[in-house]
């Protein structure tokens, strides 16, 4: 995979970010596909880690509504990461212990909509829907912005989390294995902004920067 620079309309968050996930399906309906990690220095894209296997929602591309088991498209701030179990390495962003009472609420009719929530009663009595987060899948998970204004039915609790295997599409997170999990997760730096693109394989993302600089993105 390649990164090469050309036009972008503006994005406030890219402008101020200086590290970057990108995320890359093989096509819009394609559930497979690579994450590439890397850091801009001076006006240069420097790969960090390349072509990292990745497996997304089972209906490809293009999340618009809870349930329809697509992967978001576009550009989300990076926020933090939870998991069962802090990492032996040091942590450069923000890190949340999930216990058995936390709770991810993906319930359209709730006001906890899109948000964690901790919770030592019974869910079933206050939710329709929710992901437990002391699971095995989420043993690590990186978080990301994804209708960060919680409107109900957007979508809810996506991620970039473990997958179960290479061959299995999730619900419409993004996961890869443990292992690269792991070296995302400690390779992040919240004080670089970090965010995460996602797209298709030779499809342009178009943003511009703070300063007003023209650049576009693609990957072939």
């Amino acid at each position: 995979m390649k990164f090469k620079k050309t036009v972008i309309k503006k994005n406030k968050i890219f402008g101020n970010s200086s590290q970057l996930i990108i995320a890359c399906l093989k096509d819009r309906n394609s559930y497979t596909g690579f994450i590439s990690c890397g850091e801009i220095n001076n006006d240069k894209f420097n790969i960090i880690f390349k072509d990292i296997p990745a497996v997304f929602g089972k209906n490809g591309l293009g999340k618009s509504k809870e349930g329809d088991n697509k992967t978001p498209e576009g550009i989300f701030k990076i926020t933090g990461a939870f998991g069962s179990t802090k990492p032996s390495f040091k942590l450069n962003i923000p890190f949340h212990i999930t216990s058995q009472y936390d709770y991810w609420i993906d319930d359209p009719n709730s006001k906890d909509y899109n948000t964690l929530v901790y919770f030592q009663g019974d869910p079933d009595s206050k939710w329709n829907s929710y992901e437990r987060l002391n699971n095995p899948l989420y043993k690590y998970a990186i978080i990301y912005d994804y209708n960060k204004e919680c409107i109900s039915g957007l979508g809810s609790a996506l991620f970039i989390h473990i997958w179960k295997n290479p061959e299995v599409p999730t619900s419409g997170c993004t996961a890869v294995s443990e292992k690269d999990l792991m070296k995302i997760i400690k390779w992040l730096d919240i004080n670089k902004n970090p965010i995460l693109i996602q797209g298709c394989m030779n499809e342009k993302i178009f943003i511009q920067d703070n300063m007003n600089e023209i650049k576009e993105f693609l990957w072939h």
